[in-house]
């Protein structure tokens, strides 16, 4: 079988509270960065908030990675005897913040992806390449699908859509009040 691990990260040096009081405020920037985007775009223009909210739901559901409105992302953790792992999935809406986001990660991590249908990349010993191959293979010794694996910390679900429905209806009570 054919293992591919993309943006994956292997944690060092910082304990797992450390982890989620980095990735609680990632999902707050995103939800800033969804919120800013939606103000500023014309899908307001044609459509209520309310309205918005739920083609975004809708969105969410199909989880389809060509939607301008599917804002998915989550963040697989994978605890394991070696020590802690993740991947980072979806946020594709936002390029630029991904990038961002992983220049920060890579501040407590470091690169760990792996795939076995090619020869290894140069920089990595090939010690550290078999290594990486035994991880994810004991990761995924049950199942090859990341949430039956380890658990995800979502950055971004169709429950988020509540939350930007509060931030519109603040927002729309402070314009009026101006």
């Amino acid at each position: 079988m054919s293992i591919k691990i993309y943006n994956a990260y292997k944690v060092k040096d910082v304990d797992f509270l450390f982890l989620l009081e980095k990735f609680k405020k990632y999902r707050e920037e995103y939800l800033d960065l969804v919120f800013d985007f939606l103000k500023t775009s014309n899908a307001i223009k044609e459509f209520d908030w309310f309205e918005l909210v739920n083609k975004i739901k809708e969105s969410c559901e199909k989880n389809s990675s060509i939607d301008s409105f599917n804002f998915n992302g989550c963040i697989m953790v994978y605890p394991h005897r070696t020590g802690i792992y993740f991947q980072i999935f979806g946020m594709d809406n936002f390029p630029e913040w991904s990038k961002k986001l992983k220049n920060r990660i890579k501040r407590y991590s470091k690169d760990f992806y792996y795939f076995n249908n090619i020869d290894k990349p140069k920089g990595i010993s090939n010690e550290e390449w078999k290594d990486r191959r035994i991880i994810w293979d004991s990761i995924f010794k049950k199942s090859d699908v990341p949430v039956l694996s380890g658990f995800c910390f979502s950055i971004f679900e169709k429950d988020s859509c509540a939350e930007l429905y509060i931030r519109a209806c603040k927002d729309a009570k402070k314009m009026s009040n101006m």
